[in-house]
Formats: C-alpha cells, sequence, structure tokens
C-alpha cells in the first residue's frame, strides 16, 4: 500500500476490567493497535479461559457473547456506522487530503508516460523478429560452434595425455640410453686406454728394432780384441808366447770360435764352401774334406810329443784359410766389389804389407812370436771381413740377406692418440 494511504482507521488499545459477582470471575478485554485481533481472557480461582479462540466444544455464556459483541463495535466489524469526534475526523480528512495528492501526482505521472510512448515511433516487427531470428541462429551456430570446440578439447586432452605418456616413456628410454652410454663410454676408455698401450708398445719395439738394425749382430756374437800381444775373440786367448804361455784347451775353443764365425757368415749368404765343410764343435771344431776319402782334419791340438809329427792341425789351418778366400771371393763376385784385406793370404801365409814378412798358420817349424801373429793378422782379416759384410752395399745386393735400416721400409707411425678426443661425444 502506497505511503499516506489510510484503508482503514483503528483505534486505539481499550482496556476494561469487569466482575460478575455471579460466578465469581474477572474479565479482561483489550483490542490491539491492528484492529485485526481482539482477545478476551477470564481468570478466576481455578485458572484461566481463552475468550478470543472460541471452539465447538465450549460453550458461550450470556456474558461470553456480550464480550464479542463489545469487541465486534470496537474493531469496526460491526455494520452499525458511529460518529466520529472532532480530532479523529481532521486525522482522518488529513491522510485522505494526503492520499488524494499522492494519487494526483501517480495519474499525472502515467499520462505524461502515456504521451511520450504514443509520440514514440512505432518499432519495425518485422524488422525485429528477422533480427531476433538472426540472432537465434548466430545463437545455435554459436552453441553447435562451442559443443564442437568442446569435442575438441576433449580430443585435444586426450592427445595431450598420450603425448605426456609418450614424453614419459621418451624420458625413461632416454634414461636408459645415458645409463648404457656412460657404460659404452667406460668401455670405450678403457679400448682407448688399451690401445695408446699398444701404441706405445709399437712404438717402443720399432725404437728397439730400428736400433739393431743399426747394431751388427757379428761384431756382439764375435768380440775380436786384443790382450797384449795376443788377439782374443770371445775373451778366448789366440796364440801362446814364451812370456805368456797360453793352454792349448782356450786356444782350441779360440779356434771354435773363428770357426763358427766363418760358418755363420757362409750361412747368412747362403753360400757353401765346395771342398770343405767346416763343423763347429766347441773346442773340438774339425773340418771335413768333401771328397770320397771325407778325411776330417782336426781344428784343434794339443801340447806332446804325438802331436809334433800330426800335420792334421796344420792342414786344417791351411783348408780354413782357402775357405775364407773362397767365401771372400764369392762375394767380391755377387756385389763387383773388392775386398782389400789388410793382410793378404797366400795359401798359408799371411802377408805383413808394412815389413813385408810372411807369416805362416802352421806350428811346425815356425815359432810360437810368428805362429801368434798370423792368427793376429787373421783375426784382424776377419774383423775386416764383418764391417765389410755389414756395409749397406753388400747388405742390399746379396740374395739371402736382411736388408739394412737405411734399405728397409720403414713401417708408417700411427698418429699418437689426443687426449681431447675423450671430451667429444
Amino acid at each position: 500500500m502506497a505511503a499516506g494511504f489510510v484503508d482503514r482507521v483503528v483505534m486505539p488499545l481499550t482496556l476494561s476490567l469487569q466482575s460478575h459477582e455471579s460466578n465469581g470471575d474477572t474479565l479482561l478485554q483489550f483490542s490491539n493497535i491492528t484492529g485485526l485481533e481482539c482477545s478476551s481472557y477470564s481468570y478466576s480461582d481455578h485458572g484461566y479461559t481463552v475468550l478470543g479462540c472460541p471452539s465447538n466444544s465450549m460453550e458461550k455464556t450470556p456474558a461470553l457473547k456480550v464480550a464479542n459483541t463489545l469487541l465486534d463495535i470496537a474493531s469496526t466489524n460491526s455494520s452499525i456506522d458511529h460518529p466520529l469526534c472532532e480530532e479523529c475526523t481532521d486525522s482522518l480528512m488529513l491522510q485522505i487530503e494526503e492520499q488524494l495528492h499522492f494519487t494526483a501526482n501517480k495519474a499525472k505521472s502515467y499520462v505524461r508516460l502515456l504521451e511520450e510512448l504514443q509520440q514514440m515511433p512505432q518499432p519495425d516487427t518485422n524488422r525485429l523478429e528477422a533480427e531476433l531470428k538472426q540472432l537465434k541462429d548466430e545463437e545455435l551456430a554459436l552453441e553447435e560452434e562451442i559443443a564442437k570446440l568442446l569435442q575438441e578439447q576433449k580430443e585435444a586432452e586426450k592427445i595431450l595425455e598420450e603425448k605426456q605418456d609418450q614424453a614419459q616413456a621418451l624420458a625413461d628410454e632416454e634414461e636408459r640410453y645415458q645409463i648404457e652410454y656412460c657404460k659404452q663410454r667406460v668401455l670405450w676408455f678403457d679400448v682407448e686406454e688399451e690401445r695408446i698401450s699398444f701404441y706405445n708398445q709399437k712404438v717402443h719395439t720399432h725404437q728397439q728394432l730400428e736400433k739393431l738394425k743399426q747394431t751388427n749382430i757379428f761384431n756382439i756374437a764375435f768380440h775380436i780384441w786384443k790382450d797384449d800381444h795376443i788377439s782374443t775373440i770371445n775373451n778366448f786367448r789366440l796364440g801362446r808366447l814364451p812370456t805368456m804361455q797360453v793352454t792349448w784347451t782356450e786356444i782350441n775353443a779360440a779356434l771354435g770360435q773363428m770357426a763358427l764365425l766363418l760358418v755363420s757368415l757362409a750361412r747368412r749368404f747362403e753360400f757353401s764352401f765346395s771342398k770343405y765343410k767346416i763343423v763347429a764343435y766347441g773346442n773340438h771344431s774339425y773340418i771335413k774334406v768333401l771328397d770320397q776319402s771325407n778325411t776330417v782334419l782336426p781344428l784343434y791340438s794339443h801340447s806332446g810329443i804325438k802331436y809334433i809329427f800330426d800335420h792334421s792341425f796344420d792342414t786344417a789351418m791351411t783348408a780354413f784359410l782357402e775357405c775364407f778366400m773362397e767365401l771372400v771371393r764369392a762375394l767380391e763376385q755377387r756385389t763387383n766389389t773388392t775386398l782389400s784385406l789388410p793382410y793378404p793370404i797366400d795359401k798359408h801365409c799371411l802377408h805383413d804389407p808394412q815389413g813385408g814378412a810372411r807369416y805362416s798358420v802352421k806350428t811346425q817349424f815356425t815359432p810360437d812370436e810368428q805362429w801368434t801373429k798370423a792368427l793376429k793378422f787373421l783375426l784382424t782379416n776377419l774383423k775386416w771381413a764383418l764391417t765389410w759384410v755389414s756395409s749397406p752395399l753388400l747388405t742390399g745386393t746379396c740374395p739371402g740377406f736382411g736388408l739394412s735400416s737405411s734399405s728397409r721400409s720403414t713401417p708408417r707411425a700411427i698418429n699418437a692418440p689426443d687426449p681431447t678426443r675423450r671430451n667429444q661425444r
């Protein structure tokens, strides 16, 4: 209800207290400010009785009927009009004027609004309906697009889950690969270190080989030197002097070393003697004559009267000189060179170019000093022959003889391993 509008007048609350002598009860009557409800209570010695809410089981007494009538009058529920007092009339008139003024203003507002609505142009309903239909179509299209996008989103989420699973699988596989790579890397390091070790061994071996190529094995195996006036071969003295008596056992051992030297030279050049065969047998070496008789010539001797008239030792020494010269001439023919011995050999004698003397290797009718000097010249010739056969010219042209270090092809050395290669992968 609008402000200032009066639906009906509600009288103030009234209270009345009445006493009925007939039954000794006291009746309390009141009316609330709203005028909608009316209540009466009666109380006696035995309690209160609600009079405003009658029930079917409660029988109305004459006093109750009077109370109900009074309440109806007080609450204007009666059909009988009663006159108002002046104060109430003024109040009612004031309220009615205010309500009338409010209603008039409201009516003016409605009239003004109606005029404005009448002045407004009429909307094009066809256009609005077309726009509405277009908007509905757009709404349906957008809804379809949203549904499609939602479907695509679900598919994208599904693909995303698959890709995440694949990424996790790839990550696991990468981890396994890294572990395997580390294992293989460690193995590679071990193999690389082993390769470097083999390379160093090869370099060392190659250096030793080059060193050995520069070494004359005959000079090492057969060391020819001298001990005062007596020549030695491998520390065995070859000869004897009145002032230096050497046992025949040592002399025979030196002769055995000399025979072994000549046999080794012949074997190295794959040369065979035509008349003799030298057998190196230590201090009991001998020379075998290659004929029907197969005579054995001892290349050793002993002291005693029975060896004074035995010429087999002298014959063996002469055969040894003949074998030596045969080997020298054969090598000279192969190389087209000439070996100039410091002491030329003629049969069983060696010539001294400085003194012009001749010294025989035979012991019979030869003093010990001359025999010792002849053996000294013989060892000197053997040492010259060793130097000659070790020259590159002779070793490079003689068949069956190994190439020297200067003529052999040197194997190509591999590059040293680079330590930085370990960090390249």
